[in-house]
């Protein structure tokens, strides 16, 4: 006899929202830490390029969020 695997209760839409919504807020957290790092960083290495370059890729990304969540 085989047992029956009980399917678990569908998630609705709000609770997965706000899932989302609290793992958007700890993943602003460390984005701002990563900046506030960054910006460290670029103080001790002033001529560094390279921190300009991932500075600018992520202003990017984030005006194309920005522009999607309109």
């Amino acid at each position: 006899m085989h047992a029956q695997t009980q399917n678990p209760p569908k998630q609705t839409s709000n609770e997965r929202f706000e899932e989302i919504s609290i793992e958007f807020e700890k993943e602003l957290k460390i984005l701002k830490s990563k900046v506030n790092t960054l910006k460290k960083s670029k103080k001790q290495k002033p001529n560094c390029w390279g921190h300009v370059g991932d500075f600018s890729h992520v202003l990017e990304q984030i005006k194309e969020i920005n522009s999607f969540l309109k």
